[in-house]
């Protein structure tokens, strides 16, 4: 097993921050602003709704931010990682499916049906005798479709954790161009 040494761990953490930053400095001043209006509403016996404006005022973006930011910070580590420690490989699609996620609007006295399909596809390979499943979401139709089970297809895993694996989606076949 690959050991990742501290240097690196701080490298993608760093990278993972910066690709955040900008959701971190558009909460910034709401945070800030927030702070000062708690500070003055408790400072100067103002109206308690002053104080809640100014607790709702700083509680809406750091939920925004514990909500959001670990998910994230996490998925651009990981990324970091595969691209430094990554493992190429191939894998073999088992299962294609469409979800359908359509729903309907209403505008008026219309109701529009919006149609709206996610493209899912599973995968297996093996890596040191185990076998490993994963699956991906295709953004075109064309390109779900010229997917056939059974098919090879280019992944990047990482040796620590093998259950952390992309497709190389520069390895899919590419939608048709209209002329």
């Amino acid at each position: 097993m690959t050991t990742i040494p501290f240097k690196d761990k701080l490298k993608f953490a760093l990278v993972s921050l910066k690709k955040n930053a900008p959701i971190l400095l558009l909460c910034l001043p709401f945070i800030i602003v927030g702070s000062i209006v708690i500070y003055f509403a408790a400072k100067t016996n103002l109206s308690a709704y002053i104080l809640i404006f100014g607790t709702l005022f700083i509680g809406i973006p750091l939920f925004i931010i514990f909500y959001t930011m670990p998910s994230s910070l996490l998925y651009y580590y990981e990324q970091e990682m595969a691209k430094k420690y990554g493992y190429y490989s191939k894998g073999t699609v088992t299962h294609k499916e469409i979800e359908d996620t359509s729903y309907t609007q209403k505008e008026g006295s219309k109701i529009n049906k919006i149609e709206e399909f996610n493209y899912l596809v599973s995968y297996t390979f093996n890596y040191r005798n185990k076998t490993y499943n994963n699956s991906f979401y295709v953004d075109e139709k064309t390109v779900f479709n010229k997917i056939e089970l059974g098919d090879s297809i280019s992944i990047k895993f990482l040796r620590s954790d093998p259950k952390k694996a992309t497709v190389i989606t520069r390895s899919l076949p590419k939608k048709d161009v209209e002329k």
